[in-house]
């Protein structure tokens, strides 16, 4: 986190940058993060809510589905919830939910999911990021009426090591950009 910092500071930022750890699955871990935001700054501008597994290579189709589940929607709603008295304290708060077309309900009803091929596990992870995308619609429904300003976006395929961390893995098996 460090030195993503001070790579993201090099390329010349406007404003300032923290690092915090959050585990999005613990309520406790999630409390604390508040708390130290609160303490640090008094308010949050922006939530991006970026957590995210893909559950690959687990056989269980259970544990797949539990592994997306409580990181990408779960950890999320939780998250999303529990700051969101900081960003009312904001006079422009926004609220950003790191999704993925693979979630896009028209999307995937008019392509061939032969396409997904690589997703495995009953698509637990397609299916977690259509949750997700309900959830920012619901946060929008509600909040949205108050100032908060909410989005879903796909950041489109990108390298992470989310698939892995081999190389190989990293770049999408070399389709990622």
């Amino acid at each position: 986190a460090d030195a993503a910092k001070i790579e993201i500071e090099a390329g010349g930022i406007k404003g300032s940058l923290s690092r915090l750890q959050l585990d999005v699955t613990e309520e406790k871990s999630i409390s604390e993060a508040v708390a130290h935001v609160e303490q640090e700054f008094g308010r949050l501008d922006v939530l991006i809510n970026n957590a995210g597994v893909g559950a690959l290579g687990v056989d269980s189709v259970k544990i797949a589905f539990k592994q997306c589940l409580e990181t990408n929607v779960m950890g999320p709603a939780m998250v999303a919830a529990a700051f969101r008295p900081l960003l009312f304290k904001s006079e422009n708060p926004y609220s950003v939910f790191v999704s993925s077309g693979q979630g896009t309900l028209v999307r995937n009803a008019v392509q061939r999911l032969a396409s997904h091929g690589n997703i495995k596990n009953g698509g637990a992870y397609i299916v977690s990021k259509a949750a997700l995308n309900m959830l920012a619609v619901l946060e929008h429904g509600e909040w949205g009426p108050k100032g908060l300003k909410v989005f879903a976006m796909s950041p489109g395929f990108v390298r992470s090591n989310l698939r892995g961390r081999s190389e190989e893995e990293r770049s999408g098996w070399g389709k990622a950009g």
